[in-house]
Formats: C-alpha cells, sequence, structure tokens
C-alpha cells in the first residue's frame, strides 16, 4: 500500500503499510515475491477478533470484495480552480482499461511502475 502526497510544487510517496487482504503473504515472507497463477491473493474476509476497534471491522465488512478484499484507492483533491471535468478526464487516462483489467493481477506485475520500490520503515 502507498502514501502520494502533493501539495503545492512539493510530492511525497512511500510506504504505508499493507492491506488486511495481503496479510497471509506478508505472514508468509511472500511480499517480494511474484504472484503466480493458482496463487491466492486475497486472504479471507477478517474475523472481528482480528480487527483492533469495532468500527474498523465494520468498515472492512462494508467495503470487503472477494477478489480483492480490502485493496482499494482513495483520492481525495483540495484545490482552488480545479475544474472537475478536466480533472476526472485527466485520472479515467490513468485507469486500466476493460482489456487491462480482464489480464488479472499475475499479468499486472509486468506493466511499467513508475514508483521506485518502496521500503517500509523497520522499528
Amino acid at each position: 500500500m502507498g502514501q502520494l502526497s502533493t501539495v503545492g510544487g512539493a510530492t511525497e510517496h512511500q510506504a504505508a503499510g499493507f492491506w488486511f487482504a495481503s496479510r497471509d503473504r506478508v505472514e508468509a515472507g511472500l511480499v517480494d515475491r511474484p504472484i503466480r497463477l493458482g496463487m491466492a491473493l486475497t486472504a479471507s474476509p477478517p474475523a472481528p477478533w482480528q480487527v483492533q476497534r469495532p468500527e474498523e471491522f465494520a468498515a472492512l465488512e462494508q467495503l470487503w470484495d472477494r477478489n480483492f478484499g480490502d485493496r482499494r484507492q482513495e483520492l481525495a483533491l483540495i484545490g482552488i480552480g480545479l475544474e472537475e471535468a478536466q480533472v476526472r478526464a485527466e485520472l479515467r487516462q490513468a485507469e486500466l482499461t476493460d482489456a487491462e483489467f480482464a489480464l488479472g493481477p499475475v499479468l499486472w506485475q509486468n506493466f511499467l511502475d513508475p514508483f521506485p520500490r518502496w521500503q517500509l520503515a523497520k522499528d
């Protein structure tokens, strides 16, 4: 999971932890290994005891997708004079096409990634 922050002319991106859905891969030490055909991409939905707060569990229950778990994008844009239609059009250009989406996660790994490899800070 990554975090991107842009304020004025300053842009910062960094690792931001792991999706709950990736916990099986994280616990098995498979984070840096490619996903292969037949490998489970998403862990099962969490049980209430696996989540720290009841409201967090309720949120996970609401958004959980059987294919992708809690993986998603969230985007908040705040600015003066932003043209919504133009911003939406530009963001749509960055989306996967239906054909690209149909390829699935095994082949998505071959797509160009403009970000450097993120590393979580060691405690």
